[in-house]
């Protein structure tokens, strides 16, 4: 996964309006631990850093861990009328990966529109 471009810790003031600014742009931002992006197909992508390395992660812990990030985009849409006007009808597709290393990262799963669909070798 890419690093971001800016980190909100709260839905409202400058930094989140710089947040909503530089999402149209085609840019990243993250709030708790979920980083938003604007995919060139139409989706909303929602990457969230799994607390889990890929060869131990479980069918159960990754949806708990997606379901998890559903809960703070839906409070995130609910509480910025702007972000909810931004993604529009886009529907939003859940990029679960593990971070390691220096930059270095690899997708485990990905749910999208309630399909949850492994990397190669996902789950052991």
């Amino acid at each position: 996964m890419e690093s971001f471009d800016l980190e909100v810790l709260e839905p409202s003031g400058p930094r989140f309006k710089l947040a909503l600014s530089i999402l149209r742009k085609g840019k990243r931002f993250s709030f708790e631990n979920v980083i938003f992006y604007l995919a060139p197909d139409g989706y909303l992508d929602l990457a969230v850093r799994s607390n889990w390395m890929p060869e131990s992660i479980t069918t159960q812990a990754a949806i708990e861990e997606v379901e998890l990030a559903q809960k703070v985009v839906r409070e995130l849409v609910e509480a910025s009328l702007a972000l909810a006007a931004i993604i529009g009808e886009r529907r939003w597709r859940f990029i679960l990966y593990s971070e390691f290393g220096w930059h270095e990262s690899k997708d485990i799963c990905v749910l999208n529109g309630g399909e949850l669909t492994w990397a190669e070798g996902l789950p052991r």
